[in-house]
């Protein structure tokens, strides 16, 4: 379902190459880099995909990147029909419709 709404690559699912060696999907469009991962640490959360290219450390540091992880978030939610947080917050998505989660 990721796949088809992001209009990206198959997501490959095999094993890390580093400890904890547990499985990771990965996939790779136009330079940027997708990991999907299962997590616990976070409640009624079950997976976390990280979103990067090999570029956004240095055009972060010039102040030349936009963080899109809301947009992104709300996108999956609506599209996928997924339950998504942006991590490091404290707003949910559901349905493409955001709230903002108590401590």
């Amino acid at each position: 379902m990721l796949e088809s709404e992001l209009e990206v690559p198959e997501i490959w699912i095999q094993p890390r190459e580093e400890p904890p060696y547990d499985d990771v999907g990965y996939a790779e469009v136009f330079g940027w880099e997708l990991w999907l991962e299962k997590q616990e640490t976070i409640k009624s959360f079950q997976y976390l995909l990280h979103i990067e290219t090999s570029h956004s450390v240095q055009e972060i540091f010039y102040d030349r990147m936009h963080d899109i992880s809301l947009w992104l978030a709300r996108y999956i939610s609506e599209f996928c029909k997924l339950d998504t947080l942006v991590s490091e917050s404290k707003v949910m998505f559901n349905d493409g419709v955001y709230k903002i989660l108590d401590d």
